[in-house]
């Protein structure tokens, strides 16, 4: 078989493999967001803001451990190229030391916090959420193996059944009055059908061999990705720490029902692309003109979406927080667009993480993760004395150096090209705040005369006709490359009128 062929048919290979991701992840995620939606329209009027706050709390420290745990040592499995052999074996074994050791320390951890008074509450929560490391154990290995092999049909269907007894759980303990715990423990449930697929279906059978010479190699990479875990884990965990002794337990839920909200929002688009993405880009050569235009098109499409959703949501959070969670939860409507703000520059920042993983630099990933998390430190020590508003102001200041730092190293690397600072980020912000404006100049009498839901309607069409006329106006040519990549793209760019 001759080169060129060989090649022809691997870009087929990649290309379908796309698509049946695209649908599986899309099919997925559609599926799970609308589950945990309408979950969560139940909890809040079910349960109260402390409970909220105790799970965001005990959330962020298992969310520490949890990142430096196997997790970061397993994505070394995606990185391994085609030709390379991996170590199955070794990578299960490691494994097992690893999330051993993590259960040990976060028990460990969970007994010191016993003698402080702010967090004493929650260290019996924290006992019980360490099982997940030793459920997570077979449970990411066998995601990892399903996720290289590009199985995302099987991958995607265990996913949805985790989601379900998740979700059932949920509800059946909230119904009960369980409180908190039914935010935590159905998480305990969702590894159970990777566990069962991993040993009765697929009949994995350890042999507990280790080689340190592979496994040496995926150390590396796996040290520098818990080292950027630490970081951005450790920054949620000593800002939840600062703010539970700051504010208390009811007042940090609803400094997290402010960021749940905006994470909702800004958030979801790169959680469906980049584990889509990934793989892909691993397996794609880099310094190339293709792998160029690939990366400036994913870092658009996260950008053209995020701002103008954060934009909007914010000229429109005050109905919003009240439609979906109700009006015991009207103190989170002013933290609302400062939320928004730092979960679409969260939202952005990852995406150029993957792009700086998949080009092989997870060190200087672990420079912007320190960066946001010295910066975030400092906004606890002297703006958080000024509420938590002023401390999300200062966050928004730090995570756009980051980008800034971000976007220099991957223009000088030529993983994207310049213009697209302009054509991604520059213009798509001015056309949503453009656009924001604009809709607010029909939005105050509708609002009287509408209820709710409808208000957020109408304000959503005006606002989306005038963002996307702007950007047909603006970058036709840019609009036009990326309606080429989306469903029904050839509808969407006739009625524009873009050129084919």
């Amino acid at each position: 078989m001759s080169a060129a062929t060989s090649q022809s048919l691997e870009r087929e290979s990649i290309s379908a493999s796309l698509k049946s991701g695209v649908l599986w992840v899309a099919g997925l995620n559609l599926f799970r967001d609308l589950l945990q939606f309408g979950l969560m329209l139940v909890l809040v009027r079910i349960l109260e803001p402390k409970a909220y706050g105790e799970f965001g709390f005990v959330t962020s420290i298992i969310g520490f451990f949890t990142f430096v745990s196997y997790r970061c040592f397993s994505e070394h499995i995606l990185q391994v190229r085609s030709d390379e052999v991996i170590d199955y074996q070794t990578q299960f074994t490691s494994a097992g030391i690893i999330q051993i050791i993590l259960f040990l320390v976060v028990n460990l951890f969970a007994l010191g916090m016993r003698p402080f008074a702010a967090y004493a509450p929650s260290a019996h929560l924290v006992h019980l959420m360490s099982f997940l490391f030793l459920l997570d154990w077979p449970n990411e290995f066998r995601f990892k193996v399903l996720e290289k092999s590009l199985d995302w049909k099987r991958l995607r269907l265990l996913q949805a059944v985790g989601s379900i007894l998740s979700a059932l759980a949920a509800l059946l303990l909230a119904l009960e009055g369980f409180g908190v715990y039914a935010l935590l423990a159905p998480a305990l449930l969702v590894p159970l059908p990777f566990i069962y697929d991993l040993f009765f279906v697929s009949k994995w059978r350890p042999n507990w061999s280790f080689n340190w010479d592979y496994f040496r190699v995926a150390a590396k990479y796996g040290l520098a990705r818990a080292g950027s875990g630490s970081v951005v884990f450790g920054r949620q965990l000593i800002e939840g720490a600062a703010l539970v002794q700051s504010i208390g337990y009811a007042q940090y839920g609803i400094y997290g029902r402010a960021m749940g909200l905006a994470n909702i929002c800004c958030l979801k688009m790169p959680s469906f692309v980049t584990p889509l993405l990934y793989p892909l880009l691993t397996r794609m050569k880099s310094g190339t003109e293709a792998y160029r235009k690939a990366n400036d098109l994913i870092f658009r499409s996260i950008a053209w979406t995020v701002l103008p959703i954060a934009v909007l949501s914010s000229s429109i959070g005050g109905p919003l927080v009240k439609l979906l969670y109700g009006r015991q939860w009207e103190a989170a409507i002013p933290l609302l667009p400062l939320a928004m703000a730092s979960a679409a520059l969260t939202a952005i920042l990852q995406t150029l993480s993957v792009m700086l993983l998949a080009n092989r630099q997870q060190w200087r990933c672990l420079v912007s993760d320190v960066l946001v998390l010295c910066g975030s430190v400092l906004c606890l020590l002297f703006l958080l004395r000024r509420g938590p508003a002023a401390y999300l102001a200062g966050v928004v200041f730090t995570q756009a150096i980051s980008l800034l730092l971000m976007l220099f190293w991957l223009v000088v690397d030529r993983v994207i090209d310049v213009r697209v600072v302009w054509t991604a980020l520059i213009c798509p912000a001015g056309a949503a705040i453009l656009a924001s404006l604009l809709c607010d100049r029909f939005a105050p009498g509708a609002s009287r005369a509408l209820v709710q839901s409808s208000y957020i309607a109408a304000a959503t069409l005006i606002f989306s006709f005038i963002y996307i006329g702007i950007l047909r106006i603006v970058l036709p040519r840019s609009l036009s490359e990326l309606l080429v990549h989306c469903p029904g793209g050839p509808v969407f760019r006739k009625a524009l009128w873009l050129a084919a």
